[in-house]
């Protein structure tokens, strides 16, 4: 038997036919009956010939799913599959052997010096060695000061004791007729 063709296109509308009858179990049975008597008959003649191959029916209605199968031998292997993600890294090895010292290196330039911070009061020093004293010489006579203010008036001093005089200057007698002062002689 030959593979199922395609589909054709549908054909053109008919005409509407002359309304028929009203169904009934009876007319069903008239119309149809032969036509279910025939195949009937085909199935049975089907059943008596079973090598007789026939249409190949639709498919069934999937079945309930296997037993598990047996655990197959191992296989070939199979091809290299593609490159894993980096790891994480790992943990700090331990510290390797001390290396060889290596040359000296090239004179650096002169720096140049950064001022400090001040530093910490230091501790009182030790007493100093006592030293000569020698007397300096005179310095140069200083400019002349500014004149002084006037004095404060004086108290009134003591009444003197009376004085001698000559007779012919005085108007005043002089009994004794002597005079103290010895320039007056």
């Amino acid at each position: 038997m030959g593979f199922q063709g395609e589909q054709g296109l549908p054909g053109i509308a008919g005409k509407i036919g002359v309304p028929g009858k009203l169904a009934s179990e009876q007319h069903i049975r008239e119309l149809c009956g032969s036509m279910i008597d025939d195949q009937i008959a085909q199935l049975a003649a089907n059943l008596r010939r079973p090598l007789s191959p026939g249409q190949v029916g639709r498919p069934g209605a999937a079945g309930p799913p296997g037993k598990v199968g047996e655990t197959g031998s191992i296989g070939h292997p199979g091809s290299r599959g593609p490159p894993g993600y980096r790891g994480l890294p790992g943990d700090l090895g331990d510290p390797g052997p001390r290396g060889d010292l290596g040359e000296q290196g090239d004179k650096g330039p002169i720096g140049k010096a950064i001022e400090g911070p001040i530093g910490d009061q230091g501790y009182q020093g030790i007493l100093g060695v006592l030293g000569i004293v020698k007397d300096g010489r005179d310095g140069s006579p200083g400019d002349p000061g500014e004149p002084g203010e006037a004095g404060r008036t004086g108290r009134t001093g003591h009444s003197g004791s009376p004085g001698i005089c000559d007779t012919t200057a005085c108007q005043g007698a002089n009994v004794h007729g002597k005079t103290s002062n010895p320039k007056n002689h």
